[in-house]
């Protein structure tokens, strides 16, 4: 199980968001590129990084800093927020991010779906179902869909899709544990490509998610910055 460390950035800075509330975030760092060197010095070797304000506009914001991150790090970089046209995520790819996450076009745009995987190749799309109440989320966590998140998973994967991080906003950043039975449920109906995120807040959190025999990884945030996991134990 791949450990995969979390930078969110919102107006420049590196913070966490409480249950997906905007107005309810802690800054960590009010430097991306510095934390993002902080984990690659850990030996990170996979980072995921969320432009909130991209994902809330409905277009890239912090472009720029994830860029400057991809050119001083040697981490392999999957970034999302505000990708919702061909040429949004072009940008992204050209910045030097090897893998971008789709999210809200994912629901409101299906029909250019298949132009994704055509032009960029499945291996560098991933599908970020984030879901609230057992719907799928979009715009930023701020708005649901009537789309059940597993239903909508399988019917990305028949189209192509092979990676899926399910983030549980009920969960996310409130360190009380991840949605063990969701992940298993994934995984069931998935086989393969599921990557957990939301709730974690112990090292005993990711030992039970790491009997999870198929998960291909988990995404780490808070966490980590208050200090709840060793990193390092879960990078080997």
């Amino acid at each position: 199980m791949l450990v995969i460390p979390a930078i969110d950035i919102l107006d420049g800075k590196c913070v966490r968001l409480y249950k997906g509330e905007y107005e309810n975030q802690t800054i960590y760092n009010e430097s991306p590129l510095e934390q993002a060197q902080k984990f690659e010095q850990l030996g990170v070797k996979r980072l995921h990084i969320v432009d909130l304000n991209g994902a809330k506009e409905g277009t890239p914001v912090n472009i720029k800093i994830i860029s400057e991150i991809c050119l001083k790090t040697k981490m392999l970089i999957e970034a999302g927020g505000g990708i919702r046209t061909i040429e949004t995520a072009d940008a992204y790819l050209q910045s030097g991010v090897s893998k971008i996450i789709l999210g809200s076009l994912l629901a409101k745009k299906p029909e250019i779906i298949p132009d994704f995987i055509r032009l960029f190749g499945k291996e560098k799309l991933i599908a970020g179902i984030d879901f609230k109440n057992n719907l799928f989320a979009t715009d930023g966590w701020l708005e649901t869909t009537g789309k059940d998140p597993l239903d909508f998973a399988v019917e990305l994967q028949k189209q192509g899709f092979g990676e899926f991080i399910f983030t549980d906003i009920s969960k996310d950043g409130t360190l009380e544990g991840p949605n063990t039975l969701f992940y298993q449920k994934a995984l069931s109906k998935l086989k393969t490509g599921v990557i957990a995120s939301g709730g974690i807040g112990s090292d005993q959190h990711l030992e039970d998610l790491s009997r999870l025999s198929d998960l291909t990884g988990v995404v780490v945030g808070k966490a980590y910055y208050e200090n709840k996991i060793t990193l390092k134990n879960w990078l080997s």
